[in-house]
């Protein structure tokens, strides 16, 4: 509220405010920061709700982001001067793990009060997500998982560049939960791996994971952990462009293919990996990954065919 690039979207609200009347329910997000001596201030929510007022809108609920849970006095103080109930005023106050935050918001009532708004009314009671933190929480042990990429390292900075591999790594969080352990990332730069011993950088891990990524730079970073991987035998996963590498590794240092390599990194001798046939004449195009769906026919004996269970 306040920016004149919001104009529009907030103006569109409250024209739909009048074509959807009765089923729509603003919530406005507001800060209540703290002064030294711990008081959460009120000030910038009075004042934006003000704002909003100025323009025609007048938030049903009001989420108030915190460092500790609003107090009582400041819940009364916020309802009574911007207009709305004091059950309307939720507590987002900082958590220690973005899960708990779902369980955070239905304490504090937020979808009790907007379903009766809304007159809406539940289907069923689940308690997923609840058994879901309680099994986060009961996790025991630690595993150490290495993400080898380019992305690692910020260009103008040192520390790790997390959110660019931001789904590997909830993906590898919610795999640990389920097996009872909880990771613990090391991001390695491929290019600084490139240049280095995989022995000093890699030998605690219990796992390495390789991720997608276009283009040759870190390649050779990457190559040097899959072939730690498979000689050191390390649980590895490669992703996209990490599994067209431990196909190329494979072949040039197991299958004696010298020169094995990609057709996306120009002429080889033996392109492993290679344009899928349906793609080879389509020109200026810059994707030439695989979309959706296809039949996937598993080799018996193979290991996949063992997993799955299936020939297709």
């Amino acid at each position: 509220v306040g920016d004149i690039e919001s104009m529009p979207f907030l103006e569109a609200m409250r024209q739909l405010k009048h074509e959807e009347s009765g089923n729509i329910f603003f919530v406005h997000v507001t800060p209540a920061p703290p002064t030294m001596d711990g008081e959460q201030k009120t000030k910038p929510t009075q004042h934006s709700v003000k704002v909003m007022r100025e323009l025609g809108l007048q938030p049903d609920m009001i989420v108030v982001r915190c460092e500790h849970p609003l107090l009582s006095e400041t819940k009364s103080k916020i309802g009574q001067f911007c207009d709305v109930p004091v059950d309307a005023v939720i507590s987002a106050h900082n958590s220690d793990d973005i899960y708990k935050v779902p369980l955070q918001m239905e304490a504090e009532g937020l979808a009790r009060y907007l379903m009766k708004a809304l007159r809406l009314f539940p289907l069923e009671e689940r308690k997923d997500w609840d058994e879901f933190v309680k099994k986060m929480e009961a996790a025991e042990g630690k595993v150490k998982v290495a993400i080898v990429g380019k992305y690692t390292v910020g260009s103008q900075c040192s520390d790790p560049m997390e959110d660019a591999y931001l789904s590997i790594r909830e993906s590898l969080k919610h795999a640990g939960i389920e097996a009872g352990v909880m990771p613990e990332i090391v991001w390695v730069d491929a290019e600084e791996l490139a240049h280095g011993s995989p022995d000093l950088i890699l030998r605690d891990m219990d796992g390495i994971l390789v991720p997608g990524g276009f283009g040759s730079r870190g390649t050779e970073g990457k190559m040097k952990a899959v072939q730690y991987a498979r000689e050191m035998k390390v649980p590895y996963l490669g992703i996209c462009f990490g599994m067209q590498l431990a196909v190329i590794e494979y072949a040039r240092n197991v299958c004696g293919l010298d020169g094995a390599s990609s057709s996306e990194f120009g002429a080889t001798p033996h392109p492993v990996i290679a344009l899928l046939p349906e793609q080879e004449k389509i020109r200026h195009m810059g994707a030439t990954m695989r979309l959706g769906n296809y039949p996937a026919h598993l080799a018996e004996g193979s290991l996949a065919h063992k997993i799955y269970g299936t020939d297709e």
